[in-house]
């Protein structure tokens, strides 16, 4: 039978591979996936699958065994489709044709999806549960697992099951790497810091409020967070990644704007940094005589791993030669807003190695 699936795997090949450069090249972002998401429908039913909209842009669709009654729960596969707000700069052939990019590999996720879609629906007459595919929009800014989730698409569902491909990594290209369980990347969140105070010009700065001296006491307080609030223990990350605010080089602006992220394995830990913040940008906010608010814009909970799929699957893999499994403990520094399901019903996430640094790709 594995032998049989490698060759169907072969057959199918550079369609996922055409599928795969398709979507690279007209990369979209967030719940605007137009396209991708009509690429996805269109190949579905192409595969006699019957698509089915969750959510403001997710699709879902099963294959159903005949070996196993419909109430029976349903193993889910996900992958996300968006690509990030970055400019490609590269000389493939099938570069991005916009400001957008697939630079985080979800158009060779759901090319995989796909293409496992292909090979399941051949053999659904010989499959043992039901299959349930999750095409999710919005993952990178941590909004399209909840919003599928919060549609239904884990009702029916016992366990789940996703993949992220990880280029230049030190494992022998092909190989797949998984954790023994456990928590194996951060919590995210996105936050805005608004400040308001009073233009004036710069010569006559007692006749206004400055929210960019206010800005600055801010982010010194936010980063005395790591350094001397959390014991040596704690695990967090707070990043300011963007301010904006002001005109020109001699008026002190009303307004400012400040946007951030922040990142831990503890959940306790990210309710409490999140309190601190929200008290730091009020009491500096007032000392400044400003106006101060903080929104967590969007987030994800840490992501953790089931250790019974990770053994169940591990062994899996080894009984039948399919790929070099390599066993790990490592945690990983980003994020995934897969984590919502990991939150909700036992998941399992797992890496491939799409080049290896040892082999020179």
């Amino acid at each position: 039978m594995i032998e049989l699936i490698k060759k169907e795997i072969e057959e199918i090949y550079t369609e996922l591979i055409s599928v795969r450069r398709c979507v690279h090249e007209n990369p979209e972002i967030g719940f605007e996936v137009d396209n991708t998401y009509q690429l996805i429908w269109n190949k579905l039913k192409e595969l006699n699958i019957s698509p089915i909209k969750c959510g403001k842009k997710g699709i879902v669709a099963y294959i159903n065994s005949k070996n196993v009654q419909k109430e029976e729960k349903t193993i889910l596969f996900r992958s996300d489709i968006d690509a990030v707000n970055i400019k490609e700069k590269t000389l493939l052939d099938f570069k991005s044709q916009n400001e957008y990019m697939h630079a985080c590999g979800h158009d060779i996720h759901l090319s995989i999806l796909l293409g496992f879609a292909m090979i399941a629906k051949r053999h659904e007459d010989k499959l043992k549960s039901n299959i349930k595919l999750m095409f999710q929009p919005a993952e990178e800014s941590l909004e399209g697992a909840k919003d599928m989730i919060d549609e239904g698409v884990l009702l029916d569902c016992s366990e789940a099951y996703t993949i992220h491909v990880l280029p230049a990594s030190k494992y022998k290209s092909s190989s797949v790497l998984i954790s023994k369980g456990g928590i194996i990347a951060p919590s995210s969140d996105f936050f805005e810091i608004k400040l308001s105070g009073k233009a004036t010009h710069g010569a006559m700065p007692e006749k206004g409020t400055d929210p960019i001296g206010c800005a600055s006491q801010i982010i010194m307080a936010i980063n005395n967070i790591i350094t001397r609030e959390k014991a040596i223990s704690e695990e967090a990350l707070i990043t300011i990644g963007q301010i904006q605010g002001g005109s020109t080089y001699n008026v002190i602006p009303s307004t400012l704007k400040l946007k951030g992220t922040m990142r831990t394995y503890d959940n306790n830990l990210r309710s409490k940094i999140k309190i601190r913040l929200k008290e730091i940008v009020s009491n500096i906010s007032n000392a400044f005589l400003c106006k101060g608010e903080i929104e967590f814009v969007s987030g994800c909970p840490p992501l953790k791993n089931n250790h019974q799929l990770s053994k169940k699957v591990q062994k899996l893999i080894k009984k039948n030669g399919l790929a070099l499994v390599n066993n790990i403990d490592e945690k990983s520094s980003g994020s995934e807003d897969v984590s919502n399901i990991s939150e909700v019903i036992p998941s399992l996430y797992m890496v491939i190695s799409a080049g290896s640094i040892m082999e020179g790709y």
